[in-house]
């Protein structure tokens, strides 16, 4: 071959060579364009995305009224039938759609859930129950760890041990096992409290591995919290199955603050002073003095640990001011007989002559469940009598080691009359006193009473010098009744047929069942603690200064409703409370892990809200009878309306009865929310036809967002952020 011939060669080969490089250079500029087209396709749709997401915080930064509900435009103003966001098998989004100069270049869809009303695994569940068998717990309904796991489809009673034993590590317990890492055993074995919701109160130890030693925030010892929901898929026995069937109900961030529906902190009900529970309960709209000065006295006396009365002087109450008596197990002067009907005088004497005083007495009555020692107790006082207004000193010793029967009475009868007898010259009226038989018979004791006829502030004294209540019976003048009270804790008195030593003729506690009291069950009515209120619905307990009349939260007036509001039994106040359950966006899954909420009541909850405040939950007693508020309000009192002794206390159809489940779940729900999951999914597109719609092949890049955002830290802020593509 000639040179000719091999540059040739050479000449096609180099031009070969040179047409594989450029045939390659423009291959790869062609995948660098690609690949830069589906990367700014990508971050369009991260972008919209992100725009979708911020669209949802706005609504959240917008909503600011004191409850939260789904049909509020966080929630509302994204819902719809075209996407499911929370791969549940149902629709729940729509799309969203942007255009440039008129083409569709890409669309979004949202998805804001409430943190609030799902089941909290960090919070929920407790093995305090069964010294072997470690099983839930579930008392008072004093913190969120009562809240039932197990009420989660496809949670047993073994799954839901697994998992409260994965968080509380290797050691099966609570912090570090057999120490008291909160260091409250001192408190907790002496506050009248199940604190770790075993059923037994104030046991030895009970603050040692009780269950709010776990703290998903600040774990101790070997305890692992549950960062994400999906962490629970590390617990045996939850498969992927398990776990797609509970991840919508499930959360691991929730919390409430103890704030009322101002914002305004909540007044510690434990701690409180007198004016700081006046002040909230005016709040609640309780304006009645004698209303309010009453129930604040009745709190300090309901939750100390004495048995001495409150005694509170309001200042505000004219120039004087006005007394106030807390409420304690301690007895009630209850009916008195001052003037007895005017009898023949055993002698004669003078122009006309006539005996008076002649049975008078004091009866003392015991409401409470246990005899009360009130020897050398002492009855004093002082009043103006017929006598030309003469004043009268009162003054009656209890006998020593006298005791008042359980609900039982203490009457103290008289020994002396007085002999009026009207003479020709002065002083023309004589007073002559007159041992007579001790009367009315059957009197406990027995003493010479001089009884002002026009009232007297008669004092109760117990042997140490205490004030127990200062009463007036009012004016009483020679008539066949004596004075009596009807409740005894409220300190008006009213004519009645005398009854010493009885129940008083007046007592008119409601015969009808239904009532807040009735004849059958009254006794039930007189509770006083002496310990803390473990929940905001113990608050029922509470008497009001009015005939037969506690706060009342099954059948009250929206003042009594809303006093929940105002007060909290959490300690501190200012620390949020985790795991508390939002009654207005919760499924009827979540609500059935309240105490007390089974999916009949669960279902009525949901068919009767929004709530505003936490007291609504009880329904309206006054509404019509097809309404949902009634309804739900029929089976919030199911347990005191059904005729039997639901609580085994020798009582039927109590009022205490009708509230035990918003006792129960009291503490343990809330209307107002602070966190919220974000669910965006965006597309960016490329409307090839033009017609404004997304047709095959022109999506050009999908990306999904899912965030936490706390709207209730100052300032707010994503505390959680993923991207999935």
């Amino acid at each position: 071959m000639n040179n000719k011939g091999i540059a040739i060669i050479l000449v096609i080969g180099l031009l070969s060579l040179l047409m594989v490089i450029g045939i390659s250079f423009l291959v790869l500029m062609r995948f660098q364009e690609k690949q830069s087209f589906n990367y700014l396709s990508l971050v369009r749709a991260k972008n919209i995305a992100k725009l979708g997401m911020e669209k949802a915080i706005v609504q959240l930064k917008k909503d600011k009224n004191g409850y939260d509900v789904e049909t509020e435009t966080w929630r509302s103003n994204f819902i719809g039938d075209e996407v499911d966001l929370d791969e549940d098998g149902k629709e729940d989004s729509r799309w969203f759609n942007l255009f440039r100069k008129g083409k569709l270049i890409g669309r979004y869809t949202v998805l804001v859930k409430d943190e609030e009303g799902k089941l909290n695994i960090n919070e929920a569940g407790n093995l305090s129950k069964g010294f072997y068998a470690k099983e839930q717990g579930i008392s008072e309904g004093w913190k969120p760890d009562e809240i039932k796991l197990t009420a989660l489809p496809g949670i047993d009673d073994g799954l839901s041990k697994a998992i409260i034993e994965y968080k509380y590590g290797k050691d099966k317990a609570p912090g570090r096992a057999g120490d008291d890492d909160d260091k409250d055993n001192d408190e907790l074995i002496d506050d009248g409290i199940d604190s770790d919701g075993d059923g037994d109160y104030d046991e030895g130890n009970e603050g040692i591995d009780e269950p709010d030693e776990f703290c998903a925030r600040g774990p101790s010892g070997d305890d692992q919290p549950f960062v994400t929901i999906e962490d629970l898929k590390r617990v045996k026995g939850i498969a992927e199955k398990k776990f797609a069937g509970v991840k919508n109900l499930i959360t691991a961030y929730s919390y409430d603050k103890n704030i009322n529906s101002k914002g305004e902190l909540r007044v510690n009900l434990n701690s409180a002073s007198i004016a700081e529970i006046k002040s909230a309960l005016s709040k609640s709209g309780i304006n009645e003095p004698d209303i309010y000065n009453q129930i604040a006295v009745n709190i300090i006396d309901y939750r100390d640990r004495d048995d001495i009365p409150t005694i509170y002087l309001d200042p505000d109450a004219g120039k004087e001011g006005k007394t106030y008596y807390g409420i304690e197990e301690t007895p009630y002067i209850n009916e008195v007989e001052a003037s007895p009907i005017v009898k023949k005088s055993p002698i004669k004497i003078g122009i006309i002559s006539f005996m008076i005083d002649s049975g008078e007495y004091i009866e003392l009555f015991n409401p409470y469940s246990h005899d009360i020692p009130i020897g050398g107790w002492t009855i004093t006082g002082s009043g103006k009598g017929i006598y030309f207004g003469i004043t009268q000193p009162v003054f009656v010793p209890i006998t020593p080691g006298a005791v008042i029967q359980a609900k039982g009475y203490y009457t103290v009868g008289d020994g002396v009359a007085t002999i009026v007898a009207i003479i020709r010259k002065p002083p023309y009226i004589l007073l002559i006193p007159w041992l007579i038989t001790p009367s009315p018979s059957g009197c406990d004791q027995y003493f010479p009473l001089e009884l002002p006829d026009f009232g007297a502030n008669l004092k109760l004294t117990d042997n140490l010098g205490h004030t127990i209540e200062i009463a007036n019976y009012g004016v009483d003048i020679w008539t066949p009744l004596s004075k009596e009270r009807n409740d005894p804790r409220v300190r008006n008195f009213y004519p009645g047929l005398k009854s010493p030593g009885k129940q008083n003729t007046i007592f008119s506690a409601s015969l009808v069942f239904g009532k807040e009291v009735n004849l059958l069950n009254w006794q039930s009515s007189f509770m006083v603690k002496n310990y803390p209120l473990a929940t905001v619905g113990e608050m029922g307990y509470l008497h009001k200064g009015k005939q037969w009349q506690t706060i009342n939260f099954w059948k009250g007036s929206n003042d009594d409703i809303a006093v929940c509001d105002q007060f909290s039994t959490a300690e501190p106040v200012k620390k949020p409370m985790r795991g508390r359950i939002n009654i207005n966006t919760a499924s009827c899954g979540v609500l059935m892990g309240l105490p007390g909420v089974e999916k009949e009541l669960a279902e009525k909850i949901i068919a009767a809200r929004s709530f505003k405040t936490i007291g609504e939950v009880c329904g309206d007693y006054f509404a019509d009878n097809e309404e949902p508020e009634k309804i739900l309000n029929r089976a919030m009192i199911a347990q005191g309306n059904n005729f039997s002794d639901s609580d085994d206390d020798g009582f039927i159809d109590e009022d205490d009865e009708k509230e035990e489940t918003f006792r129960k779940i009291s503490n343990l729900i809330t209307v107002r929310s602070n966190l919220f999951s974000i669910v965006s999914l965006a597309q960016s597109l490329r409307d090839k036809n033009g017609d404004g719609k997304v047709d095959d092949g022109e999506i050009l890049a999908e990306k999904k967002i899912k965030v936490i955002y706390n709207r209730g830290s100052f300032p707010r802020k994503i505390c959680f952020y993923k991207e999935v593509e």
